[in-house]
C-alpha cells in the first residue's frame, strides 16, 4: 500500500447500502491518486462490509466496529485521518463532480476551509439549497442557516482540533461553531 494521498473523504455508515453510490461519486473527483476513502462503519456485519470493500481501492480503509452514532463515527474518522486534508460525505449523499479534488487541494494550500453549496433533492426535485457563505456571527444559526458540512473540506490541522459532542443532537453545528471561532481563512464557491 502506498500513502501518497492528499485528501481523505470520511464516510460514516451503518447498514446503508446507498454508500456504494457515495463511493462511486467520490471516484468522479479528478485525481484519484490524491483521494482516500475512509469508511467508518458502525459494525454492520461482514456481509455488508464485503459488499462495500468491492468498491474500495487499495489505499482506502474501512473501519467496522460498534459506535455511539454518527458523531462518534466522525470522531473516529478524524482520529484515523493521515492525510493533510479532510472532507466528509454521508452514506446516502453524493458529490456532483462539479468541484474537482485537484481544485479542492489547490484551495486548501492557501485556505483552512473550502466550502461549496449543498443541494438537497427529493427524487429529481430540489428541496433546499444550503449556501456556502461564511459568517462568524451566530445569526445564520438563528435563521436556520448553517454550514453545509458535507460540502466542507479543510486542513486536517484545522478540523482535528475539535471533537463532535456525541451526546448533542446538533453536534455538527456546535463543532463548526468552534472551528469558525478560530482565526481561519475560508474560501467558498457557489458550486
Amino acid at each position: 500500500m502506498t500513502e501518497n494521498k492528499q485528501l481523505t473523504i470520511i464516510v460514516p455508515s451503518y447498514k446503508d447500502i446507498r454508500i456504494i453510490a457515495a463511493i462511486k461519486s467520490i471516484r468522479v473527483l479528478d485525481d484519484q491518486n490524491a483521494v482516500k476513502v475512509l469508511i467508518i462503519d458502525g459494525d454492520s456485519g461482514s456481509e455488508f462490509c464485503d459488499s462495500v470493500r468491492a468498491y474500495l481501492n487499495e489505499d482506502d480503509v474501512i473501519i467496522s466496529e460498534p459506535d455511539e452514532g454518527i458523531f462518534d463515527a466522525l470522531n473516529k474518522g478524524l482520529d484515523a485521518v493521515t492525510t493533510p486534508y479532510i472532507g466528509w460525505l454521508g452514506s446516502d449523499d453524493f458529490f456532483s463532480g462539479v468541484v474537482k479534488s485537484s481544485e479542492i487541494i489547490a484551495y486548501l494550500n492557501d485556505f483552512d476551509l473550502f466550502i461549496g453549496d449543498l443541494v438537497i433533492f427529493s427524487g429529481n426535485k430540489i428541496n433546499r439549497r444550503t449556501f456556502s457563505w461564511f459568517s462568524r456571527s451566530r445569526l445564520p444559526i438563528k435563521l436556520g442557516i448553517h454550514n453545509p458540512h458535507y460540502a466542507t473540506f479543510g486542513r486536517a490541522s484545522t478540523l482535528k482540533k475539535y471533537r463532535f459532542l456525541t451526546s448533542n443532537k446538533a453536534a455538527d453545528i456546535g463543532y463548526f461553531l468552534k472551528v469558525f471561532s478560530d482565526d481561519i481563512k475560508v474560501k467558498t464557491t457557489n458550486r
